[in-house]
């Protein structure tokens, strides 16, 4: 039984962390072909920056928290 108990604690811990950098807004890169544009927004309840980025030949943009 304490096996168990200690087996259903360290998963809870690995997925508690897991969970905490998936959605804490992880420092990703933009992918290749991308640039930084002047874009940047702060979110004025979190604080968060916002940059967007910009890929000239397809015409595309991303929103990475910075």
């Amino acid at each position: 039984m304490l096996i168990l108990l200690i087996g259903a604690l360290i998963i809870i811990l690995v997925s508690w962390k897991f969970f905490d950098i998936r959605y804490k807004g992880s420092k990703e890169k933009a992918p290749f072909g991308f640039y930084a544009t002047d874009e940047v927004s702060i979110d004025p309840i979190t604080n968060v920056t916002t940059r967007v980025y910009y890929n000239p030949e397809t015409g595309e943009r991303l929103y990475i928290e910075e």
